[in-house]
């Protein structure tokens, strides 16, 4: 939504998974130059360890760490220059984090990137204005999924408009916005 956002957020999933504790992913920017965007880790529990290579480069950019009212603070191993937000429920809102990250560090675009739990907060809420995402070419029989059940029916659902369909590789890159109808 306009004036709410982050320059990058990165997230992982509440329930302890989730791409910083299962894959330790560096969360930097690859390619191309200048500084690497904000990183903004969701992690209710405050499991994350200290040690994640996320955390490696907080030096060089700005890492907010996000954890809900039960974590308790003083207990975490908080890696240097990285800041520590506490929200007031067990699972951070959106509707709670989006106004201060705008309010508090001038942060007003974002990209998500997450497991089902922060997805599905962000499209039940409507606020998204872009999903991208990529299909391999290959059959695994099952996954995770973008995001959980949002309780609808096709009615309801939200609807997206296709903008870009794009081969990289083998790989089916695709770019799609929600429609005026979705937004009510």
């Amino acid at each position: 939504r306009e004036g709410f956002g982050i320059s990058l957020i990165k997230a992982e999933s509440t329930r302890g998974g989730g791409t910083v504790t299962t894959d330790d992913p560096k969360l930097n920017l690859r390619s191309g130059s200048g500084k690497s965007p904000t990183l903004i880790l969701l992690d209710s529990y405050g499991i994350i360890p200290p040690e994640s290579q996320c955390f490696h480069f907080a030096h060089e950019r700005q890492v907010i760490w996000v954890v809900g009212s039960n974590c308790l603070v003083a207990d975490l191993e908080t890696p240097d220059a990285v800041e520590v937000l506490q929200s007031a429920t067990v699972r951070p809102e959106l509707e709670w984090l989006l106004p201060l990250l705008y309010e508090n560090y001038q942060i007003e675009t974002l990209l998500v990137e997450a497991g089902t739990h922060i997805n599905t907060s962000f499209i039940e809420a409507r606020l998204f204005d872009k999903i991208c995402g990529f299909i391999a070419p290959k059959l695994l029989g099952s996954g995770l999924p973008l995001c959980q059940n949002l309780n609808t029916d096709l009615n309801h659902a939200p609807a997206l408009q296709i903008e870009k369909i794009q081969l990289i590789g083998q790989d089916l890159f695709f770019e799609a916005t929600p429609t005026k109808s979705s937004d009510s």
